[in-house]
């Protein structure tokens, strides 16, 4: 959430019961709020459904919940901008129950593990989900005006977001997005992808909703990323240029003139460092970005390679999938 600067996280088969959520947002009250639901009978072992909320980035201070279906929906209306409120549904593999008792105040934005497709084209290999859930699943989208926000901004693109450790390696898309017409017009940047999680077998969902009201707003202030603490070559860096700066202020003794002063001298290290750190940041992440990217598009040509058989997608996507999610880890 931090590096991503992502404003609202919804999370399933949290196993989050309230005194493991006490301790989250004790070790990150600055940074986050959590609203859980856990499951009723068994909170720490199944199930259970959350919504993390950015402190900083949105105003949790009048955010208020309701629990839809203990465990499995949760919903959140949080302030946006202004005046500006949203409605954000949180669901994991809804039932009947959860389908048919959809809440009275509409959510602007339902997002979650839903445990079923609704078109044959989402699943690999390729077959639909049960007609009567499906068939129920329309009705809610029908009363919320909800829309598929990826599928329809790609109408016969193949993504997935799960894959099965079984022999077809079968994958499915049941990780989506649903959000109103009018936000769907400002929603940008629709992403599948491996978040590299430690245990996480889901690839996560995101989209960015602009607020045609806000100000524009700037990158912000560089800062060097915390990994390249650990480079040698800018360590070795740091510690030469250091022993320079340190030697030419103990020659200044106590002369001290506008153009040799220990300020500028100490200004001219922290460019140094600066840019160095800039150039091993150029040199060092992009290699794994670009290999990640590399084999993304290998793994949505794979989905989409027509002259291929079910089997052969389902055994090269896994192979894929793997080999960036242990890329993302590092």
């Amino acid at each position: 959430m931090r590096d991503g600067k992502i404003a609202v996280v919804a999370v399933q088969e949290t196993h989050l019961d309230d005194g493991r959520r006490m301790q989250l947002e004790s070790l990150f009250s600055r940074r986050m709020k959590i609203h859980c639901s856990p499951d009723p009978e068994n909170p720490t072992r199944r199930g259970g459904v959350a919504i993390v909320v950015n402190k900083q980035i949105l105003d949790t201070s009048s955010m208020r919940e309701r629990v839809i279906i203990p465990g499995r929906a949760i919903m959140v209306k949080l302030k946006w901008h202004g005046e500006n409120s949203l409605r954000v549904l949180a669901v994991y593999a809804p039932n009947d129950q959860t389908v048919n008792d959809h809440p009275t105040q509409k959510p602007d934005i339902m997002l979650g593990d839903f445990n079923m497709v609704e078109d044959a084209i989402d699943r690999l290999p390729t077959h639909g989900s049960n007609e009567d859930l499906t068939n129920a699943f329309d009705d809610l989208k029908y009363e919320t005006r909800l829309l598929d926000g990826w599928r329809n901004t790609y109408p016969s693109q193949k993504a997935f977001t799960f894959v099965q450790n079984n022999e077809q390696h079968s994958q499915s898309r049941i990780d989506r997005i649903y959000l109103t017409e009018g936000l769907f017009q400002m929603a940008r940047e629709w992403k599948i992808e491996t978040s590299g999680i430690p245990n996480a077998d889901h690839r996560m969902v995101s989209v960015k909703i602009a607020n045609d009201s806000m100000p524009e707003l700037g990158k912000g202030r560089w800062s060097m990323p915390l990994h390249l603490i650990k480079d040698e070559p800018l360590r070795k860096y740091v510690q030469e240029r250091g022993k320079e700066a340190e030697d030419k202020v103990k020659r200044l003794g106590v002369r001290r003139t506008d153009d040799q002063n220990a300020q500028l001298i100490y200004a001219a290290f922290k460019k140094d460092v600066r840019d160095m750190a800039r150039k091993r940041e150029r040199a060092i992440v992009p290699k794994i970005i670009q290999q990640i990217r590399e084999l993304e598009d290998k793994l949505n040509q794979v989905n989409n390679d027509d002259e291929l058989t079910e089997t052969e997608k389902g055994n090269k996507a896994a192979n894929l999938n793997k080999k960036i999610t242990n890329l993302q880890r590092k």
